[in-house]
């Protein structure tokens, strides 16, 4: 008895398309709440910062409300990037 094991073929294109067409499920259903999430969280934390005075809460509430904003283009322009980051050669996109 031999099991078989499919192999796909080596994916075309660099390790960022790559990447992204792995990741296309998870960007789609999860991003817009891990947004939200991250965003609520950065949003906390400069909001702690301010009454707190402390300066490193508000720089990492400010890199977390940066993280929401790049999920969500990330998310709003995700056929764009896919796009753009295909490989060149062999598109089929019939030109008239």
């Amino acid at each position: 008895m031999h099991v078989i094991i499919f192999r796909p073929a080596q994916l075309k294109g660099s390790w960022l398309f790559n990447l992204l067409l792995r990741l296309d499920r998870f960007i789609y259903w999860f991003a817009p709440s891990l947004a939200m999430l991250v965003g609520a969280a950065g949003i906390a934390l400069c909001f702690l910062a301010w009454q707190q005075q402390l300066i490193l809460t508000g720089v990492g509430g400010t890199v977390l409300i940066l993280m929401a904003a790049g999920i969500t283009m990330l998310w709003s322009n995700y056929e764009w990037w896919l796009f753009k980051l295909s490989p060149q050669k062999g598109l089929n996109i019939p030109l008239k």
